[in-house]
């Protein structure tokens, strides 16, 4: 889903809308999505 939510938009916003769908931890979620964006991911 997190895919597909970034395919369409900004990456706070995706990881934000995963978050609230899923539950699943935003910070986990936003490490996630640097990966699949192909950043690095610093913290």
């Amino acid at each position: 889903m997190l895919k597909l939510l970034l395919a369409e938009l900004p990456v706070k916003t995706a990881v934000k809308l995963a978050a609230e769908i899923t539950g699943a931890p935003r910070n986990t979620l936003y490490q996630q999505a640097l990966l699949l964006k192909g950043g690095a991911a610093d913290s």
